[in-house]
């Protein structure tokens, strides 16, 4: 009996350390798929970093090119509302001293100016003359009336 206990032993020994031979083995063949999945990742998160740094870089590169088209376009359009503005400016002050010339002339000429402007203005206005015989008939048709009643006793 002890024997067979003995032999059992040494064959439950004898299992054990192939057991442990095969945890071994399992533990360093887990490690090692770990770590080639780890790499693996690795790599691919190194890739996709680069990528998206890239991706990054191009979008700043394009914001940068847009913002500097703004820019220009609105220094371009503010230049020629600027020279807008001066050439009307230029204009009114222009037009301003036109009048004021003219106002100089007109006060220092007196009653002689506004009387030469009525003329002048007169002279626009067209008139048409009539006979008063024609004129009335048609005009005052109540003053015919009143003349008849007036002249027929």
């Amino acid at each position: 009996r002890r024997k067979v206990a003995e032999q059992e032993l040494a064959g439950l020994a004898g299992q054990n350390q192939v057991l442990r031979q095969e945890k071994e083995q399992l533990v360093q063949r887990a490690r090692k798929e770990i770590n080639v999945a780890r790499t693996k990742l690795q790599s691919q998160l190194a890739s996709q970093r680069r990528a998206a740094e890239r991706e990054a870089e191009k979008l700043t590169a394009e914001a940068d090119l847009f913002f500097r088209q703004r820019t220009e376009e609105a220094k371009l359009r503010r230049q020629k509302a600027e020279i807008e503005a001066a050439a009307a400016l230029e204009k009114i002050e222009s037009e301003a001293r036109g009048f004021e010339a003219r106002l100089a002339a007109l006060a220092s000429q007196g009653d002689l100016a506004v009387r030469a402007a009525l003329v002048e203005r007169l002279g626009s206005i067209r008139f048409t003359l009539e006979p008063v015989a024609t004129v009335i008939p048609l005009a005052m048709p109540s003053l015919q009336a009143s003349s008849a009643k007036a002249g027929s006793p």
